[in-house]
């Protein structure tokens, strides 16, 4: 009994010492005192002087570049399986796009993908997006069958690639490359552009390019999957327009295979091979599923391997969020078409990724470092014996409480808070650094006083 009530006691003094240390932190003269700000800007200034140097160590090591490429949003998908249900239909089965159907044209010749087009232009899709491009004339076959294939199409859209130089700040590119004049005559360009493709592909792919201004042909393209949009679903189309944002972060479904063991991969995008179509005719039973998968829908075509049971390919093939090894990445893990794919079912389902304005991101970062000053202030003052236990664990509290405010804002909210990665560098430091700051700096000027 005597225990309980000693452990009671304790409780209650624990409770009213964090009441007064509560009020001391809030307390005009603790919370507002000139040393909370030049600690934060001696910390600032030691963690980039730490920065530059690591920053050079960056630019020649490959797994620096890697590591500092990650991003916590990542583990919603990479670990938490964010959007995995998302067309998950009754009774257990994994579920797919409904507007989107992906075909894999492999290693297919000019007079292959016109044959392929023809098949597919049978089951009367609404639009198809072809990502290849086709620079020059080729055999003269080739090109008279992949011209009237394309001349055939109702709606096309063909893959364009922003050239040169990009400035960002202008949302420009020096000039637009698209495929040889007879292909495009009866196509609408799309920018193809990812992000990382500047960056080299270590870099994981989180967002698109929504379109860009041609500086030498003097126009505005859209990207590749807002062109088919506009033609596919004029309604989303308008919606995403009214963001006027140049890049949109993924909200991404899924990628291409589910189940290595089954007949034809498990998918969120129905994804076929070109043989289906061309060997030497569709099946029959094939041909009953084309009937009901294609009319009407949005028909991707690109690179995704010799065959889509080709695991081990990386061409045209990108990291991404899903790679379930987030850190230190093995191989790319979904090719081009598909993260087109993923960004064309975002914008048809209207279920965007909003991210947090950078200026709010640096306002809430100084406000919980501020913070963080303002509550080691005093601990440091009045209890410099559990200085270093007690600052600890409210550090590592904190950054684990930021970190999960993070992933569950955007697993469920799909918002990025996106606060500087200083401030996570900060948080744990920030015990230390006051330290420092006032045995070293402090102390410094204080004898710089005392000398005048």
């Amino acid at each position: 009994m005597n225990y309980i009530k000693a452990i009671f006691k304790t409780l209650g003094q624990l409770f009213l010492g964090y009441l007064r240390f509560h009020k001391k932190i809030f307390r005009g003269n603790n919370f507002f005192h000139r040393d909370n700000i030049l600690a934060i800007i001696f910390t600032i200034f030691l963690l980039s002087s730490v920065f530059v140097v690591l920053s050079f160590a960056e630019a020649i090591d490959p797994i620096s570049r890697v590591l500092s490429d990650a991003d916590l949003t990542d583990f919603t998908y990479s670990e938490f399986d964010k959007n995995d249900d998302y067309y998950k239909e009754k009774g257990g089965e994994v579920g797919v796009s409904e507007d989107i159907v992906l075909v894999n044209i492999g290693d297919l010749d000019r007079v292959g993908i016109a044959q392929l087009v023809d098949s597919i232009n049978k089951y009367k899709p609404a639009v198809i997006g072809m990502d290849v491009r086709f620079l020059e004339p080729k055999d003269m076959l080739g090109d008279i069958l992949l011209e009237n294939a394309f001349a055939n199409t109702d709606k096309l859209v063909m893959a364009s690639k922003g050239e040169g130089n990009y400035y960002e700040s202008r949302n420009t590119f020096d000039s637009l490359q698209q495929s040889h004049d007879p292909f495009i005559k009866n196509a609408y360009p799309g920018l193809v552009n990812l992000p990382t493709e500047d960056e080299g592909k270590l870099t994981v792919c989180r967002s698109f390019l929504t379109g860009a201004y041609m500086q030498e042909q003097d126009k505005y393209i859209e990207s590749f999957v807002v062109e088919i949009a506009k033609h596919y679903d004029s309604i989303a189309y308008r919606k995403f327009k009214m963001r006027e944002n140049d890049h949109e972060v993924i909200n991404f479904v899924g990628n291409i295979h589910r189940d290595f063991e089954a007949e034809r991969p498990k998918a969120y995008f129905r994804t076929y091979d070109f043989w289906e179509f061309l060997e030497p005719a569709p099946k029959a039973q094939n041909d009953e599923d084309f009937k009901v998968t294609m009319p009407g829908k949005v028909v991707l075509l690109g690179y995704m391997g010799k065959t889509v049971y080709d695991t081990l390919s990386v061409e045209d093939k990108f990291y991404t969020p899903l790679n379930k090894k987030s850190i230190g990445k093995a191989l790319p893990d979904m090719y081009g078409v598909v993260i087109h794919a993923n960004s064309l079912d975002m914008i048809l389902r209207g279920d965007y990724i909003n991210v947090m304005p950078e200026w709010a991101g640096y306002l809430l970062g100084f406000i919980v470092v501020y913070f963080i000053y303002a509550a080691f202030r005093p601990i440091y003052s009045d209890h410099r014996i559990w200085y270093d236990a007690i600052s600890k664990i409210m550090g590592l509290f904190l950054v684990l409480l930021l970190v999960s405010i993070l992933i569950i804002s955007y697993y469920f909210f799909n918002y990025e808070i996106r606060i500087p990665g200083i401030c996570f560098a900060i948080i744990p430091l920030a015990s230390d650094c006051l330290e420092l700051y006032h045995g070293l700096l402090k102390n410094f000027i204080q004898r710089v006083k005392s000398n005048l």
